[in-house]
């Protein structure tokens, strides 16, 4: 895809996006240039880019840039004295694939990789994109597994004055849908104009809620980007239309929550492979390597859940009676279930402790090493029986330690950044298979940044536990509805 030429506005903006450890996406803007602006610039100062492929070296140059920072917390840009400030320069450079055009406007979009500064370009250690990037690798290499994602991505419509949901309908109801058609239909042809493909768009419970429900496939980093796209999109047609999108978790205590629940099946990429045969039954209804990924989030929930409903506003959607997966347990078609089996004998899984606050990178990131954990062990043969009822009433199935966030933060810490180094020990733990994920690219370093990345997250988390703790569940709406 070409940056077009605009003779109308000879300033195009290239928006390089990322998104930091709490889930906020934040971009640099490079401008570019037509040729009508370069014939009447000084030489050297209009520089014409038409195509994407052809200019990330200069936008490398370019985009040089000093700190540019992924740990600060959600309820501001307050400055921690955090290890990645000591990173040095690091470098926003375009991912691969093409940039998109927004909606409505004459700039472009790209989500970003991070570099550190220099000329041999070294990947920037906690880089997101390389972490999740680094862990798929690691599955299709060591296990010989290929993993499929899709999202379901729920949003808020609110008026930008008010904070009023557009509409007041329940779920699907056509009245509801009638009101907000004209601008979902332009967020259906946003994202179909950016090669997304837009399976159904639907009402939800909450007031203004709407979800759209788009295409899987087993390019897991294109996903996340695809995410981030999706949630860009959605928020620059809501404002068009003088709207306000928001995805954050919980807005009204009453009503229903938003979440982006992410859809997995998998497949062996070497049937060889013996035991690793996602067709071979080993729970029953389950093939064996599903029922071993299955066992490695279920073993791993608690550090799991931190990347995938990370916000201070996260934990109050995942309660029971609220189609959350409130309970670490699966089940077919249960939908109070953390893990729902799609259909009894079918490989696919709803994984519903995820939202649209989480950076979608970490996320899926940690969900994946979650499943290598459990692929290592075996962690099938010791699956749990499905849950066919409500968990809540079943007395056996754990709750998701989402009392709090503060409870959600120190489940997902432990006691000590210690605890984390003895669970990367054993290849049975989130911890190992991240660890082990980001050698590819941090070679003798591994363990430093290992730790170093858990001690500066651990440092945010409780930063932004003692900034909600007391707060009010209005004032943390207010705070956080645009933020999200």
């Amino acid at each position: 895809m070409s940056l077009v030429k605009n003779e109308e506005h000879p300033v195009v903006f290239l928006r390089l996006v990322w998104v930091d450890v709490g889930g906020v996406r934040r971009c640099r803007a490079i401008p570019l240039f037509s040729h009508a602006s370069r014939r009447a610039a000084p030489e050297g100062r209009a520089i014409p880019i038409v195509d994407l492929s052809r200019a990330r070296k200069f936008l490398y140059h370019t985009s040089r840039m000093a700190l540019v920072c992924f740990f600060l917390p959600c309820y501001g840009d307050e400055g921690l004295v955090l290890g990645a400030w000591e990173r040095g320069d690091v470098v926003l450079s375009p991912a691969p694939g093409p940039a998109v055009k927004l909606p409505g406007s004459c700039d472009w979009l790209a989500v970003s990789t991070i570099h550190l500064d220099g000329p041999a370009r070294t990947p920037y250690p906690w880089c997101p994109r390389a972490l999740l990037h680094g862990a798929c690798e690691r599955l299709r290499r060591v296990f010989g597994v290929c993993l499929a994602v899709g999202f379901e991505t729920e949003f808020v419509l609110l008026d930008a004055v008010t904070k009023e949901g557009l509409e007041s309908s329940v779920y699907c109801q056509t009245s509801g849908f009638d009101v907000a058609a004209e601008v979902l239909r332009e967020m259906t042809s946003a994202l179909q104009a950016c090669g997304q493909t837009v399976l159904h768009v639907h009402g939800e419970s909450a007031p203004g809620q709407f979800e759209i429900v788009t295409s899987h496939s087993d390019d897991v980093v294109g996903q996340a980007d695809a995410f981030v796209v999706r949630q860009e999109v959605i928020q620059r047609v809501a404002r068009k239309h003088g709207l306000l999108a928001s995805f954050l978790p919980k807005i009204w205590a009453a009503q229903g929550g938003t979440a982006s629940h992410v859809h997995f099946s998998i497949k062996s990429l070497d049937k060889a492979r013996g035991k690793m045969d996602g067709n071979a039954p080993v729970h029953g209804e389950l093939g064996d390597m599903l029922a071993h990924f299955m066992g490695g989030i279920l073993n791993n929930v608690d550090s799991l859940l931190l990347h995938t409903i990370g916000s201070p506003n996260s934990w109050r959607r995942a309660q029971p009676g609220c189609w959350a997966g409130a309970y670490a347990c699966w089940g077919t078609q249960n939908k109070e279930a953390l893990l729902r089996v799609i259909d009894s004998g079918a490989n696919h899984v709803e994984f519903k402790g995820f939202d649209g606050t989480a950076n979608p990178y970490l996320g899926l990131g940690a969900l994946v090493c979650a499943g290598m954990a459990g692929l290592a062990t075996a962690a099938g043969s010791s699956l749990p029986p499905p849950i066919r009822q409500d968990p809540q009433h079943t007395g056996t199935s754990r709750r998701l330690p989402t009392a709090s966030y503060e409870q959600l933060v120190k489940a997902c810490l432990g006691n000590h950044i210690e605890e984390k180094m003895v669970r990367a020990d054993a290849e049975g733990n989130l911890e190992h298979q991240w660890r082990e994920s980001m050698r590819a690219h941090c070679g003798d370093d591994t363990e430093t940044e290992f730790m170093a990345f858990f001690e500066d997250f651990a440092r945010l988390k409780m930063a932004e536990v003692e900034r909600f703790k007391g707060m009010s569940f209005e004032d943390e709406v207010d705070l956080l509805l645009e933020r999200y």
